[in-house]
């Protein structure tokens, strides 16, 4: 029986606080019509109160809301069947509002549609009949401009000035501007507007309608202004020029960069949230397309950043036509080819393939390590191709070293900055003439596995093998082994030592196939054993003498000889699956490259990070183990690696905002305002109500989740999960508060 003659519904968005991180580089992700745009031909884009991106495309308008892109066709001129949509704006109140060819259009969020508001027609326009207006294929473009000052936005057509008040929703003549050819207009500050016409610049004063006129070069193609009296502009011939605006006066124009006669500039901003107010954003096609970034100041030289950018991404080969940095420090980029996003606090993971690879018929990447004498080169050991020293800048092969068919185990520098290159059953030393010295191990085993090695303070090599622990004195060409020893206690638990680490109080950690082993150099003896008997994947040693190890399924911590703490799962309840060795970086968290993802552990707050494709790498699967070079760490794929700076800044925790994206009964929609947020009344009969929310976040929005809770009918919260909407059944009259949270995959 239902108690009551109504089901009121009120609704509580609830916040939830994570982290984020700071940039260092930018890795873009692609959308196009495949992930739902409307179309990949792009025009701007903009960002409304609940954090939703809206962009303009030649079929329509698309919103981005975390979850699913949603487009909207816009149809509703009645001079026209166009849908190409040239922009959609944002009003002071945050409204969305949308120009399709002359039509003016706002976002109702009551039916979830574009309701058409004003037609902008010129007088001339207007004096031709309905019917040769509809045989039109479309208006011309109306460059337009918001004044949040006056509540208004600022419209041309032709030669005419318009305005359109958001509070009486019409749409007025304001003048006639004294120009031959109306080409745009930017609002130079609170008062001022300036036209470019053919030639000429023309000042309109809003407050005394006074027109000013200023003669300019022929050839003016993009105009921008930041609103405080100075404007950027290009001309035909790919130049970006600055004037001031100094006592109600334009002044000389100043040259600022020049593309070249084959490039062609799109559009010009500023992002102060990024770059400050000094830094001019530059969309470039043709022979340097691309993004370019020009200091006003001169003070920088962006070139370097600008190339990375645009070859990491593809931006040479796109027409770049708006930037645009959103509220959540998120970079995106309108192109004909897609929109682009790059989250300025996400953490950075860097890709390099090496183009000779395929050439040659090599397939996997050993390691990579920077030569110390010359930026530009890096040393690039393959499986079973030989090492190769790479130049950078030009991408072409240097020098070529062929080991025999003999598979690469390590490279690694000692301190005379001789390159030692380990193989299987030799040792090779490269010093700095590119002289070459070779070292037998098959007196010890032929086609002897070395899987590392290590430098002690006296520079002599320990290494680490399927037969045992290896030391070598390179002088007297003499190697000792240890190893396993039936019934001696203090020998090495098994000869396989997959993993070592030469600790601070001089003894070497060896992780074996059966255990962890303290061996003394000095007494050439185990000294003890700690955990489990088991085989050992990784070791290392953190700045307070903390052992960490790792064996298939298990992260432990180990102070002095004895484990204190250990992990199988992450902060998401998945199972650790080490296959490597680990790395400790100078901020003392833990890295591993694990089977199914890059693993970050922070031994502070002892929470779990995992990366995998989708934050940039390669595979989630690595060869070989995780490794420094230069500052970053290094995790090698096939055809080339992924690299990163593990000590990225992090940022101050932030709050995971829930929007509620549809409501509907019996699965159909109703007409509600979210943003309103108040308390609605459905009838008892209409008991099967569906609830559909999401987070604007753009990162990784497959780790987000979601709890909600229906208080009235529910005692508790519901479990986590990554999913956007619920339904419930068969509810009773009565009051009911739908909550819901979104939280990161480890539930905090």
């Amino acid at each position: 029986m239902l108690k009551a003659a109504s089901i009121g519904i009120l609704l509580l968005l609830i916040p939830s606080v994570v982290r984020a991180q700071l940039p260092q580089q930018l890795s873009f992700q692609k959308y196009t019509t495949k992930d739902g745009l409307a179309n990949n031909n792009c025009h701007n884009i903009v960002e409304d109160e609940q954090h939703f991106i809206w962009v303009s495309t030649i079929q329509g308008v698309s919103r981005f809301d975390g979850t699913q892109i949603q487009n909207y066709v816009l149809n509703k001129d009645p001079f026209s069947t166009a849908t190409s949509v040239t922009s959609v704006l944002k009003d002071a109140k945050g409204h969305i509002w949308a120009l399709n060819n002359s039509s003016l259009l706002k976002y109702n969020a009551t039916t979830n549609t574009f309701d058409f508001v004003a037609q902008i027609q010129t007088s001339k326009q207007q004096r031709q009949s309905k019917k040769k207006q509809q045989k039109q294929k479309g208006g011309s473009l109306i460059p337009i401009a918001l004044d949040s000052t006056r509540n208004c936005f600022w419209l041309t057509a032709e030669d005419q000035l318009f305005r359109f008040n958001f509070s009486t929703q019409k749409l007025a003549f304001v003048a006639t501007i004294d120009l031959d050819n109306v080409v745009q207009f930017v609002r130079l500050n609170s008062n001022l507007l300036v036209f470019s016409g053919n030639n000429e610049w023309l000042i309109y004063d809003i407050v005394s309608k006074r027109q000013q006129k200023t003669p300019h070069p022929k050839g003016i193609y993009n105009v921008f202004s930041d609103g405080q009296n100075r404007l950027w502009y290009t001309d035909e011939t790919a130049k970006i020029w600055q004037i001031l605006h100094k006592n109600g006066t334009l002044l000389a124009p100043t040259l600022l960069k020049d593309f070249g006669s084959q490039s062609f500039v799109y559009s010009l901003t500023t992002l102060p949230k990024i770059t400050g107010d000094s830094i001019l954003w530059c969309s470039v096609a043709d022979a340097k397309a691309g993004i370019h970034l020009v200091d006003l100041n001169k003070k920088n030289d962006l070139s370097t950043l600008t190339k990375n950018v645009n070859q990491s991404n593809g931006f040479e080969y796109l027409f770049i036509k708006f930037v645009f940095n959103d509220t959540k420090n998120n970079l995106w980029v309108a192109t004909d080819d897609g929109v682009f996003r790059a989250n300025l606090s996400s953490f950075q993971i860097q890709t390099e393939l090496f183009p000779f690879f395929r050439p040659l018929g090599i397939k996997r990447v050993r390691q990579v390590m920077q030569h110390p004498a010359d930026p530009n080169l890096q040393w690039i050991a393959t499986s079973q191709h030989g090492l190769y020293l790479y130049d950078k800048s030009t991408q072409k092969v240097v020098r070529k070293f062929y080991f025999e068919n003999r598979n690469i185990a390590q490279i690694k520098y000692d301190s005379q900055r001789r390159l030692w290159v380990l193989s299987e059953g030799k040792i090779w030393i490269i010093d700095p003439k590119y002289t070459i010295k070779t070292f037998s191990l098959d007196s010890l085993k032929f086609d002897l596995t070395v899987w590392g090695t290590q430098f002690d303070e006296n520079q002599t090599a320990w290494l680490n093998t399927e037969i045992g622990l290896i030391r070598f004195d390179e002088k007297a060409r003499k190697f000792k082994l240890f190893q396993h020893l039936d019934n001696n206690e203090q020998s090495l638990s098994d000869d396989r030592v997959r993993v070592m680490k030469i600790r601070r109080d001089k003894t070497i950690a060896l992780g074996t196939a059966t255990g962890i082993d303290i061996f003394d150099p000095k007494s050439e003896q185990v000294v003890g054993r700690i955990g489990k008997r088991a085989e050992v994947y990784g070791i290392n040693e953190d700045a307070q003498r903390t052992l960490w190890a790792t064996y298939d399924r298990e992260l432990v911590k180990i102070v002095g000889i004895k484990v204190v703490k250990s992990w199988t799962k992450n902060g998401a309840n998945q199972p650790l699956l080490f296959k490597n060795n680990i790395f400790i970086d100078n901020a003392g968290t833990i890295w591993g490259d694990l089977v199914n993802g890059l693993l970050n552990f922070d031994p502070m707050t002892e929470k779990f990070s995992m990366f995998t494709e989708k934050d940039g790498l390669i595979s989630n699967y690595s060869y070989g183990n995780i490794y420094e070079n230069e500052g970053n760490l290094y995790l090698n794929h096939e055809y080339g690696v992924n690299y990163f700076d593990p000590l990225q800044p992090r940022t101050t925790p932030k709050s995971y905002v829930t929007n509620m994206t549809d409501f509907k009964v019996f699965d159909e929609r109703q007409a509600v305002d979210f943003a309103q947020k108040e308390p609605f009344v459905v009838r008892y009969d209409q008991n099967i109500l569906t609830f559909s929310y999401t987070s604007a976040e753009y990162e990784n929005p497959e780790k987000i989740l979601f709890r909600h809770q229906l208080e009235g009918f529910e005692k508790r919260w519901s479990v986590p999960e990554n999913k956007h909407s619920v339904t419930y059944t068969n509810l009773d009259g009565g009051d009911y508060t739908f909550k819901v949270q979104a939280i990161d995959e480890t539930g905090k």
